[in-house]
C-alpha cells in the first residue's frame, strides 16, 4: 500500500517524504483520539428496533429495516436477496412461488410505507409503470404483469425496457 502510495504521488507530481510513514506513527501516538457524540456521528447507524418478546416479532422486514437488524437479535433472520444485478436470483430460493411472493411482499411493502397508500382497494385508482432489463425473459414478465392485476388490483400497467426509460430520465 505504501508503494501504491508514492506511485500515485509522484503520478500527481507531488513530493514524497523519505520519512513520511514515521513522522504520521508519531502523530498518532501524541495525539488523544477524538470522541464523536453520538447526535453527532454522521456514520452511526440506526438498528432496527425488535421487541423484547420474540412472540410479538414480526414475520419479516422489508428494505433499509431488514439491512439493518443486529445480528444477534432474537428471533433470528435470514436475509434473502429475490433480486441479484438486476435479475432474479433463483440460486437462493428451491421454488419460484417462494421467489415471486417474496418480490410481491417487497413491492406492496413498498407502496404501502414509501408512496403511503396503506389499503389495497385504493390501488385500483393508480396505473403502474414498471421497468424490465433490456435483455428479458417472457416468462418472467407475464408473471409480474399477473402479480401486478391480480394480487395488487392497479387499473393500469405499463411495461418499459429500462433503457427507455434512461432516456425519459435524461432529460
Amino acid at each position: 500500500m505504501a508503494t501504491e502510495l508514492k506511485v500515485h504521488m509522484r503520478a500527481h507530481k507531488r513530493r514524497v517524504l523519505p520519512n513520511s510513514k514515521e513522522l504520521i506513527v508519531n502523530y498518532n501516538k501524541r495525539t488523544p483520539p477524538e470522541t464523536i457524540s453520538e447526535h453527532n456521528d454522521p456514520l452511526r447507524i440506526d438498528w432496527t428496533e425488535l421487541p423484547n418478546d420474540p412472540q410479538k416479532a414480526p414475520a419479516y422486514f422489508t428494505g433499509k429495516d431488514a439491512l439493518r437488524i443486529p445480528d444477534n437479535s432474537t428471533p433470528r433472520y435470514k436475509l434473502f436477496w429475490p433480486l441479484r444485478h438486476g435479475w432474479y436470483n433463483e440460486h437462493d430460493y428451491d421454488q419460484k412461488r417462494a421467489l415471486f411472493e417474496d418480490i410481491a411482499v417487497i413491492i406492496e411493502e413498498a407502496i404501502k410505507t414509501q408512496l403511503s397508500i396503506p389499503r389495497k382497494k385504493d390501488w385500483l385508482q393508480y396505473a403502474c409503470v414498471f421497468v424490465v432489463p433490456d435483455l428479458y425473459e417472457r416468462q418472467y414478465v407475464t408473471q409480474i404483469l399477473d402479480m401486478l392485476f391480480r394480487d395488487f388490483g392497479f387499473g393500469h400497467v405499463c411495461f418499459i425496457q429500462e433503457s427507455l426509460a434512461a432516456t425519459f430520465g435524461a432529460g
